[in-house]
């Protein structure tokens, strides 16, 4: 079962959603480990279920060389008993106050986390990079369906990986930034 104390005393341990997960083979359940990307390594839980239960999830923590933790829940993430999420150097590290990762304060501790009662999970359909900072973390949540990306002009441009954003106009009518008079191409 998931302990503060044990995250404090421990060995180092990162949380993406400590709690007793099972990959049931049977449901399509995997475990990813992606290196690809230089200076990260993603590890994926994909159709996990919590012990006991029936209804399938997916979390995911990337670990960044910068120091950079992003854990992510996808809308179906759940978990019906206590559960931890975040980080603790461990070794005997002094046990700071539990933190509310969605509220985007900086913490001044090592061990940054967020215990979740059962069947509370506020970071269900999100990601929180726990971003490092001289004394703690700065959790920055980022919702479901805040930056997405689509395939645009397929078959009448030549340029793969080309980037697009589109600009709404301001309110009050004001026009849209125009990157093209900036010199950004």
């Amino acid at each position: 079962s998931p302990s503060a104390v044990e995250m404090a005393g421990n060995a180092p341990r990162v949380a993406v959603l400590w709690d007793d997960l099972d990959l049931i083979a049977g449901n399509g359940a995997a475990l990813f480990v992606d290196t690809s990307v230089a200076g990260q390594c993603t590890v994926t839980w994909q159709d996990v279920v919590a012990h006991g239960e029936t209804p399938q999830m997916t979390v995911q923590c990337t670990l960044s060389s910068s120091g950079v933790v992003e854990l992510a829940y996808d809308a179906r993430a759940y978990h019906t008993t206590a559960a931890i999420a975040g980080v603790s150097p461990g070794n005997g590290t002094a046990l700071p106050a539990p933190t509310d990762l969605s509220a985007g304060l900086p913490s001044s501790s090592a061990m940054t986390y967020e215990e979740f009662p059962a069947g509370a999970l506020d970071l269900v359909g999100s990601s929180c990079s726990l971003v490092p900072t001289a004394s703690g973390f700065l959790p920055v949540v980022a919702g479901a369906g805040c930056a997405t990306t689509s395939t645009l002009g397929e078959g009448c441009i030549s340029v793969p990986d080309a980037r697009y954003e589109l600009f709404r106009a301001t309110a009050g009518g004001a026009a849209a930034p125009d990157i093209m008079a900036s010199g950004t191409a």
